[in-house]
């Protein structure tokens, strides 16, 4: 069983482009982890965005885009609640987005009342 999540990237004008990953999707030990740890940077963000869906999430987007699945390009400029709501018809178990205007990792577990600091779960160890 895999534990789905999308990643995606909201920019000054509040536009977003997403990407879909398929495996490891939790906070702790997953992709919430990765995330924190190696893709704080808004380049390394925007070329792991630019490989479009994966299986997995790896520490790098060079190592990343071995997962790709190529013809699965990421969804782009499309409003919050228009990811949200695609993100809760999917049923994909976490929503993680990046703010470029906050330099923030946000994350929406399904099921949860709402975004939450991605650092906040992250050091609640």
């Amino acid at each position: 069983m895999s534990t789905r999540s999308r990643i995606g990237i909201i920019d000054k004008d509040k536009h977003i482009k997403s990407i879909y990953i398929h495996f490891d999707g939790y906070v702790q030990g997953g992709v919430g982890e990765t995330l924190f740890k190696y893709y704080q940077d808004v380049d390394t963000i925007k070329a792991l965005i630019e490989l479009g869906d994966c299986s997995v999430l790896r520490n790098t987007p060079q190592e990343t885009a071995l997962e790709a699945y190529g013809e699965a390009p990421a969804v782009e400029n499309c409003s919050l609640e228009d990811l949200y709501d695609n993100w809760v018809e999917a049923v994909e178990d976490y929503l993680y987005v990046y703010s470029i205007p906050e330099k923030q990792w946000y994350v929406h577990y399904l099921g949860d009342e709402g975004f939450r600091l991605l650092g906040d779960l992250i050091n609640e160890k």
